[in-house]
């Protein structure tokens, strides 16, 4: 009990006797009440309060300079959760009842009995606790709300999270998004066993959420790559806390793992957190960009903005080409669909090559079969016969490429790629139609849980939650936080239709904190209140 929080109490009587009496033969400390001080008069009491704020107030009724129904007022203008206890000589309903209207907890009449005391000590005990634990639940709650509303913002964007929550809810901030990557990921899985690789996530993990603060919170995390938002009053202050956090987790990932490194892809700071979405977008971007651009621990938006188009320079030599670092981008655009990016790689490649060493038909046909066998090899790691699609070193396909000239190759090969991509996009397809209906049965089955997020079913869909969030509007035309809001209406009508419940246990039911927050979502929906349809289906 002792080392448990103690509540601090004040005692107030104007008889020193008694008062003293008291403070001295009440086992506080067992009670788990610090008796912070014992006031002789109003004044006293007046300045102790306004000292301790204290949790719980003896206190007789009539004493010099203020009565005790003046301490009282004042104690509950300090602290409205004040648990009162009031102690008097005068036999009189009157004070009872003045007493129970201010909110006092009890009225003991003297002489005081101290066993009785005692019990009504702890009970105000037991109130204390109460208040703190409903209080806890509040700050929990809130702090979750903040959190759900936010990747809100950073996944669905400005438009949909005030369509869902309205305008007011955030606090004027700066914020920025950071995405961390560990280097080399892939070569890491084929390099180490399941345990060491198991342990090398594990220790990545940790080492970022070591950094969460009340402003600094973690988005996205799946394996190799966790996302994190910063926020604060000033931009300064979210620059200073950026550093700070990229050290500490550079620091603290090196320190166990030497050979391992980090890279960092920042946004820049904005002055409005309904900009987190924005922020987002361009950590990925820099994320996505990261091979053709300078190379650094922390890549920052603000100093790469001239590189947020995927290009090489014509002024390369050929000595600094590396055919199979690009190959392994062009691989890497293939993965992500992204046509475009694709396209501008193949023909900046060949731009170079034309430049540096079209004299060579030798050189050129070594340089394009070294396209060919690694963009083969790629495709192997994902499970694609290369040689059905037509890339194939050794086949006539090839040949021709190579020894022809280079536009037929650039087209011969784009066409290749495309045919690549659209056999992609068709497996996707009928991946994302699994995954999805994996996600909506899990939904279904958890829609009751207050906590359920898009963090939680991506999981179980084994995703990151910024692809699932995108997959997800994909394939249902609709977010996951309005998916979610629909089927909770839906399941609460059949519950108004078939059932006898109140709307506070319905709004529980279908996972809702609060009848409240149920019935605006609810009106949102329907365009009615729950009560008003309950009594059209009744």
């Amino acid at each position: 009990m002792n080392s448990q929080h103690k509540y601090k109490a004040i005692l107030c009587d104007d008889d020193e006797i008694i008062a003293t009496g008291l403070s001295e033969f009440i086992s506080w400390d067992d009670l788990n009440i610090e008796l912070c001080g014992v006031g002789f008069d109003g004044l006293e009491a007046k300045e102790l309060i306004e000292k301790y704020k204290p949790d719980i107030l003896i206190s007789d009724i009539r004493m010099p300079f203020l009565n005790g129904f003046e301490i009282i007022e004042y104690a509950q203008n300090i602290n409205p959760n004040t648990v009162i206890i009031v102690i008097s000589g005068y036999d009189d309903f009157q004070y009872a009842q003045e007493a129970i209207k201010l909110g006092a907890m009890n009225y003991l009449l003297k002489p005081i009995d101290e066993n009785e005391l005692s019990q009504q000590l702890k009970k105000a005990v037991e109130k204390c606790n109460l208040t703190q634990q409903h209080h806890s639940l509040i700050e929990s709650h809130q702090k979750n709300m903040e959190k759900t509303m936010l990747q809100c913002l950073i996944f669905d964007g400005r438009e949909e999270f005030e369509k869902l929550y309205g305008k007011e809810y955030l606090k004027p901030a700066f914020c920025c998004t950071v995405l961390i990557d560990i280097n080399n990921y892939e070569n890491l899985s084929y390099q180490l066993s399941d345990e060491e690789f198991q342990a090398v996530n594990e220790t990545f993990f940790r080492c970022v959420h070591r950094q969460e603060t009340e402003n600094i919170t973690i988005f996205e995390r799946h394996p190799g790559c966790v996302g994190l938002y910063i926020t604060d009053a000033t931009k300064k202050s979210v620059l200073t806390m950026l550093d700070f956090t990229v050290l500490s987790i550079q620091t603290a990932f090196k320190k166990i793992y030497e050979d391992c490194s980090l890279t960092f892809f920042v946004s820049s700071v904005h002055s409005n957190l309904t900009e987190l979405r924005t922020a987002y977008l361009e950590s990925v971007l820099i994320q996505k960009n990261r091979y053709v651009i300078p190379q650094n621990s922390v890549l920052m938006y603000d100093k790469l903005k001239h590189f947020n188009k995927i290009r090489f320079h014509a002024t390369q030599s050929i000595d600094d080409l590396d055919i199979l670092a690009t190959m392994e981008d062009i691989v890497d655009f293939i993965k992500q669909g992204d046509r475009l990016a694709v396209s501008e790689c193949l023909n900046n490649l060949f731009m170079i090559l034309k430049q540096n060493g079209g004299k060579s038909y030798i050189f050129m046909q070594v340089i394009i079969s070294t396209i060919y066998t690694q963009l083969a090899k790629e495709l192997a790691s994902l499970n694609i016969d290369a040689s059905q699609l037509g890339i194939d070193p050794t086949s006539d396909y090839a040949q021709i490429a190579a020894e022809g000239n280079l536009d037929t190759a650039i087209k011969l090969l784009h066409s290749s790629i495309n045919h690549i991509m659209d056999t992609l996009e068709q497996n996707s397809q009928n991946r994302y139609l699994k995954i999805i209906s994996s996600a909506k049965t899990y939904i279904d089955n958890n829609y009751q849980n207050h906590e359920l997020s898009i963090d939680m079913v991506a999981h179980a869909v084994h995703m990151s939650p910024s692809h699932f969030s995108v997959i997800f509007k994909n394939e249902t035309g609709m977010s996951f936080t309005n998916y979610l809001i629909q089927k909770r209406i839906e399941k609460s009508k059949e519950l108004i239709r078939t059932t006898d419940m109140k709307v506070y246990e319905i709004s529980y039911k279908v996972g809702y904190d609060t009848a409240a927050y149920f019935s605006t979502a609810f009106r949102k929906i329907t365009g009615i209140s729950p009560s008003d349809y309950k009594k059209l289906k009744s």
